[in-house]
């Protein structure tokens, strides 16, 4: 995808007004409806990014966008005390599904894929001096390993030796550590990236802090056809789903709409462990 000058222009007031982008009205669903498993398990485009136990019993999915207010308050909140808790015990399986509102949420889950696939190719999309700026981006656990996956060598017994096959994405957990990571960066970067009015400027920004460089950013930004696996999903959500707005999450295949506290997660979790 090649972001043209009119389209980042754009992208800083798509950005501040993330909460009040409209989704067409195509039989929305309603909190509390269950999603045909055999649908909402067989994503259009993008094949899932399972993170953590693939037989665990709870399948806990969300649809997010890096632009939404609502969609970063939960993953600064709740998600990493949430993955904590459920995914990294083997409790809950965690999918992360894009749903991208506009051209700036595209680019971020297109820098995100980047990521990932350069964990399993052993090589990371960063030159060699970035790990002394990837140590300046917000830190989390999920960062600190990642981040080692990503800068290891590739003889490193550190670095999984390419792909997962048994994951539906074909990733390793540490690439999908790292597609996770970079979202949630940008998560906890929104305030800053969200209302600049150079937008693609800092997207850019945070993304050297990651380790990109020039080129790779560039490069990733160039993906047209994850682009269009990013808007066939999008097309799926809402078409078939009916989802109205992100974040959107599907326990179990039961849907559950806007942002969630640990306590809320906690009652809904608890009877189908």
């Amino acid at each position: 995808m090649n972001l043209t000058r009119r389209e980042t222009l754009t992208l800083a007031a798509a950005a501040t007004a993330a909460g009040a982008i409209g989704l067409p009205s195509i039989a929305l669903a309603k909190d509390g409806d269950v999603i045909d498993p055999l649908k909402l398990m067989n994503p259009k485009g993008i094949p899932d990014k399972v993170d953590g136990n693939p037989a665990a019993k709870v399948t806990f999915i969300e649809y997010a966008s890096p632009t939404c207010p609502h969609c970063a308050l939960f993953s600064n909140t709740v998600l990493e005390p949430f993955k904590d808790k459920y995914v990294k015990t083997g409790k809950v399986k965690f999918i992360l599904r894009p749903f991208a509102r506009n051209t700036m949420d595209a680019a971020i889950f297109m820098l995100a894929e980047a990521a990932a696939k350069s964990v399993d190719a052993q090589s990371t999309p960063a030159n060699s001096s970035s790990s002394a700026a990837s140590s300046s981006a917000p830190a989390s656990s999920a960062d600190a390993s990642s981040s080692a996956a990503a800068s290891a060598p590739a003889s490193s017994s550190a670095v999984p030796a390419g792909a997962d096959p048994t994951n539906p994405s074909g990733y390793s957990q540490a690439a999908i550590a790292q597609y996770e990571n970079v979202i949630s960066t940008y998560f906890r970067t929104q305030n800053t990236w969200g209302v600049s009015d150079k937008p693609l400027d800092a997207v850019k920004a945070v993304a050297l802090q990651l380790g990109f460089s020039e080129d790779s950013f560039n490069q990733a930004l160039q993906n047209q056809d994850f682009f269009n696996k990013i808007e066939s999903m999008r097309d799926q959500a809402i078409n078939d789903f009916g989802l109205e707005g992100t974040p959107t999450f599907y326990l179990n295949g039961k849907q559950i709409t806007g942002e969630q506290t640990m306590d809320q997660l906690d009652a809904a979790i608890t009877p189908l462990l």
